[in-house]
């Protein structure tokens, strides 16, 4: 029930004109250094945030595949809804 309701929070339409402000390259691994800045990531908040929910979006590839620079529109998404995305 709560994978549709994300996935209904996500296909909604957006207001373009909400604000949100994107913290990047947060590194949450600072005795490691890994290619390609696996090792960090981007939080996107909305400028309205006080005790916002958080939702941490892991897109997969076990830090050797895939990039959080992929998934800037679920950020974005959860920011105009009210939500703290965490994308690593």
């Amino acid at each position: 029930m709560r994978a549709f309701f994300v996935a209904g929070a996500l296909a909604c339409a957006c207001p373009a004109a909400a604000q949100q402000r994107v913290v990047p390259d947060v590194d949450y691994l600072p005795a490691a250094d890994h290619a390609g800045g696996k090792d960090r990531l981007d939080i996107y908040v909305p400028d309205a945030a006080k005790r916002a929910p958080v939702i941490f979006s892991i897109h997969g590839g076990a830090l050797s595949r895939g990039d959080r620079k992929e998934e800037v529109f679920v950020g974005r998404r959860f920011a105009v809804a009210g939500y703290v995305a965490v994308i690593p």
